[in-house]
């Protein structure tokens, strides 16, 4: 006669049954059907948000669904990922390769953030702030001229040669409307001689004013006028 009975199969992780590890340390098999955990392997519940400290490896390792893969990604290994230029070197992608340079760098040990060249002010919003570095000169763009010309978004200083000039100067502001609001222009007198050739500020789209005014005039020698554009329909002086 045969005998039959009945056999139980266990397939959990033997070992403690307390979570083992740093608090949201993602928990694995380290061996011998042991839990472990480490803080180089995070998740946090409140952000949804996974940390890992190290190296992600794996020619194969999808992240996010498909988002994001190892054939993508730099920083994995096997897609490059070697910084560009020296230390401190803000990194940017230059034809799918990492690069960097001088002109942009961040100090880790200063928090300090150094930019040398040109800011396009026209593109540049909100601001920067003292907990993460500071810029020790911004240098607008100066445009000089000795006759009448139309302004556009790109001038910011424009210095009038009135010594040269043959006639009045005319400085057309553009439409309102196309600018951001805060653009400004300093008009200044730099040839010392507007009170002989005036000096003639004038909105070029009909209905446009300047606190309230067409054009305005500089007539005195060496004298300046800052005015600054709303981005709807105005200048005002300031």
């Amino acid at each position: 006669m045969s005998r039959f009975g009945w056999a139980y199969v266990n397939d959990v992780i033997t070992g403690s049954a307390a979570a083992v590890g740093p608090t949201n340390s993602v928990q694995f098999n380290s061996g011998s059907g042991i839990f472990s955990g480490s803080s180089n392997f995070l998740f946090d519940p409140a952000t949804n948000k996974i940390t890992l400290l190290g190296t992600l490896s794996g020619s194969s390792l999808i992240i996010s669904a498909s988002a994001i893969s190892a054939s993508t990604y730099y920083g994995v290994s096997g897609s490059g990922g070697t910084p560009g230029g020296a230390n401190t070197y803000l990194q940017y992608n230059s034809g799918s390769t990492f690069a960097g340079k001088s002109n942009l760098t961040f100090n880790y040990t200063t928090n300090k953030l150094s930019l040398t060249g040109t800011i396009n002010a026209e593109s540049f919003t909100g601001s920067i702030s003292s907990t993460i570095g500071y810029f020790d000169t911004i240098v607008l763009g100066r445009t000089s001229t000795s006759s009448s010309i139309t302004l556009n978004s790109t001038n910011h200083i424009v210095a009038i040669n009135t010594s040269t000039a043959t006639a009045s100067v005319v400085l057309s502001l553009p439409n309102a409307t196309g600018l951001p609001s805060g653009k400004h222009y300093v008009i200044k007198d730099e040839g010392g001689n507007a009170n002989n050739r005036n000096i003639i500020l004038s909105c070029s789209v009909f209905g446009q004013t300047i606190d309230g005014a067409g054009a305005l005039t500089i007539s005195s020698p060496y004298a300046a006028l800052n005015v600054y554009c709303d981005g709807v329909a105005n200048y005002f002086i300031y």
